[in-house]
């Protein structure tokens, strides 16, 4: 090849370059810029829309768009500044929720810091969900219960039905067939009575004036012992992640995850190949997580 040909070459190589890193550009361009252009005719003619509360105003998208209708989940867990941001939104707004459940979380400097500020009784708006506060003045034509559920043998609905619905809580068709997974469990929701046993007492410690929980010992130990026997019996349910305890307090959530790393360095839970932290957690990350 002539030395002439070979720059000819070269040239040929720098264009065929040149043309396919601006084909390349042109190709996202088309994925990317395009699609988003088209981004505000198509919410302006969608039926629904899904946001968080404060994503439906912080959204560039969402700005310049009233609704017909908003309908907040889970409103029994959310505040009153984070509400009223989709309620500004629309004339009509459904709130599904239930304050039987957790209220919203608010950190014990916050309601000292309003406390502190004399503001009356607006830290119960901080405590309380204004979900709760409207189910407990709303006429009762604005407001329904969800009475039956299909999620959870009727023994445990039940139980609830009376603790918190004034038994009007009710189990659909066929809940009351569900049989209890393991043998020494004689029904789908046990009780196990510590009272007799030694340490049964927690274990705390004093924070700012307010006693801390640290650990259980005895219900440790007893969670440990419940957890080696359902594996042992059933060890699907480790390798399918369908095991989860659930614990009141941050701190004896740790003891209880501590102490299965024990048993595991010993060589025992071995079957267990979930994250701890999804293993065990608190009534509040469980009820978030929930399918």
């Amino acid at each position: 090849m002539t030395k002439f040909e070979m720059e000819s070459l070269d040239e040929l190589l720098v264009k065929v370059s040149s043309i396919h890193t601006n084909l390349t550009e042109w190709f996202n361009k088309l994925k990317t810029e395009r699609q988003q252009a088209l981004y505000k005719i198509l919410m302006e003619n969608v039926n629904v829309v899904g946001a968080t509360c404060i994503g439906i105003n912080t959204k560039a998208l969402f700005r310049e768009l009233d609704f017909d209708v908003v309908i907040v989940d889970e409103s029994g867990q959310i505040q009153l500044h984070n509400l009223i941001v989709p309620l500004s939104r629309a004339n009509k707004a459904i709130l599904v929720g239930d304050h039987k459940q957790l209220p919203p979380v608010v950190s014990d400097e916050v309601l000292e810091e309003v406390e502190a500020k004399d503001f009356g009784d607006y830290k119960d708006l901080y405590r309380l969900s204004w979900f709760e506060h409207l189910w407990n003045g709303a006429p009762e034509d604005r407001k329904i219960m969800l009475d039956t559920q299909f999620r959870c043998p009727s023994m445990i609905s039940d139980f609830v039905s009376e603790a918190f619905y004034e038994g009007k809580y009710f189990a659909g068709v066929g809940m009351d067939k569900k049989k209890p997974l393991l043998s020494y469990c004689p029904q789908p929701m046990i009780w196990i009575d510590t009272t007799w046993l030694q340490e049964k007492a927690e274990k705390a410690t004093s924070e700012d004036g307010r006693a801390v929980v640290q650990d259980n010992v005895c219900e440790t130990e007893l969670v440990i012992a419940l957890l080696k026997s359902s594996i042992k019996e059933m060890p699907e349910l480790a390798e399918n992640r369908e095991i989860g305890i659930i614990v009141p307090y941050a701190n004896h959530v740790k003891a209880i995850q501590k102490a299965i790393r024990r048993e595991q360095k010993r060589g025992q839970l071995s079957e267990l190949t979930m994250h701890l932290n999804e293993l065990v957690a608190s009534v509040d990350s469980f009820q978030g997580a929930r399918a």
